[in-house]
Formats: C-alpha cells, sequence, structure tokens
C-alpha cells in the first residue's frame, strides 16, 4: 500500500462512481500511448479543489506522487502539463460536448434541481498578451481585460453549467443559447432567472416561446 495524508477525499468515488465520471469522459481519449487521459487531468483539478487548491498554478504546492494515488496514478500531473490538456481539449472544441454530457447526466440522476435555474456573470481578468476586450472588475473597481463566465445554477446554488465568452458579447443571446442548451438537456420550458442584464422588451418576447423567466422589473413601482 501507498500512505497518504489525502485518504478522506477517497469518499469523493463514491459520487464519482455513481457520476461514471471516467466512462462519461471515454469518447474523448485519445489513446493509450503512456501519456495522460483526458479523464486523469480532470481527475487531478477535481481533487485539487477538495485540497481547496485556488488554481491550476497552485497544484505545484502539492506533492505529486501523494495526489496522484487518490486516482489510481502514481503521481498527478503537473501545472504545465495540465495546461496542455486543457489547450488540446479546447483546440479539438471539446469543451461544450463535455459539459452538455455532465450536464444531462447530473439532471438524470437528480443533481441538479430542474425547478429553476439562475443565470449569474462573473468577470474573469486576463493578464496576459492577448488581445481581448475590456470589462468592468466590480470587486476591484477597475476596466480590465478579460471575459465573462455565465454560471447557471440551481435553487441551491449546484452549478449545472458555465460559458464563457468575451465582454463584448451581450447579456441576452447568452440567456437564449442558455434556454436551448438547457431544454436540450431534456428540461421543457425551463425557468430561468437573471439580473438586469438581460433585460430588453423584444428580447422578451423572443425568450417567453420556450422559457418562462424571471427578471428585474425596469419600471415597476414600489408600492409601501
Amino acid at each position: 500500500g501507498i500512505a497518504i495524508p489525502y485518504a478522506g477525499l477517497f469518499f469523493y468515488h463514491t459520487f464519482l462512481s455513481e457520476l461514471g465520471f471516467c466512462e462519461l469522459l471515454k469518447e474523448f481519449e485519445l489513446g493509450k500511448s503512456g501519456q495522460y487521459q483526458f479523464s486523469e487531468i480532470f481527475l487531478s483539478l477535481f481533487f485539487g479543489l477538495g485540497l481547496r487548491l485556488p488554481s491550476i498554478e497552485a497544484h505545484k504546492l502539492v506533492n505529486p506522487s501523494q495526489l496522484g494515488p487518490l486516482f489510481g496514478m502514481l503521481r498527478s500531473p503537473d501545472p504545465i502539463t495540465i495546461r496542455l490538456w486543457l489547450d488540446i481539449m479546447a483546440e479539438k472544441n471539446l469543451v461544450d460536448s463535455v459539459i452538455d454530457k455532465f450536464a444531462i447526466k447530473a439532471l438524470k440522476m437528480g443533481a441538479i434541481d430542474p425547478e429553476v435555474f439562475f443565470i449569474d456573470g462573473h468577470f474573469l481578468p486576463y493578464y496576459g498578451l492577448s488581445l481581448l476586450a475590456k470589462g468592468y472588475h466590480t470587486v476591484r473597481r477597475q476596466i480590465l481585460k478579460g471575459n465573462e463566465i455565465y454560471v447557471v445554477s440551481d435553487i441551491r446554488k449546484r452549478p449545472l453549467m458555465f460559458i464563457t465568452e468575451g465582454c463584448e458579447i451581450d447579456f441576452r443571446p447568452i440567456i437564449d443559447r442558455i434556454a436551448d442548451r438547457i431544454i436540450g438537456y431534456g428540461v421543457d420550458r425551463p425557468l430561468l432567472v437573471f439580473d438586469r442584464g438581460g433585460y430588453g422588451i423584444h428580447f422578451f418576447t423572443q425568450l417567453s416561446v420556450k422559457a418562462d423567466f424571471i427578471t428585474w422589473g425596469k419600471y415597476i413601482l414600489r408600492i409601501n
């Protein structure tokens, strides 16, 4: 056997088994050739979150020979390897397919409540050299380069899926795409909750054809 300080995290395997984690990723694997597989990269990220690692870079702070045995490896991948494989996934346009598979499975197993879905946008600052549109960082109160991540969660704040887009993309077409994705997951006429960024009379007319929604009332007076 191997002695590791993170044995308590083995309890997560119960959920991963119920979810069919590796089976969901099987069609995206690149074949066995002594290299890592997508499932192993994701397991490394998953258990890293269990250790409350705040970023991919923080994986260098963990002893790989202690983290790896949690998911059947002698050593866990380092940050450079993790980023490389995520780049490969992005180049092959696999991200949406992976998200959709996990979302459908989570709904089928009852891990997500389908009664109502909350849509919320969060700014992700970018400090690299690529040219990106700028957005407003509400915490720092600064205008910075970055992207916007739109997270869809249920009433108990459990995430179903997310979409990442540039800051130049309006919120309304994102809501429309999310509605179509959720309908594709098997939820007929979903109930969506979003803030004032999605306000628009013509958009409301289009959205109401396929989904119900709750949002900010721009011209509703407050009556005591």
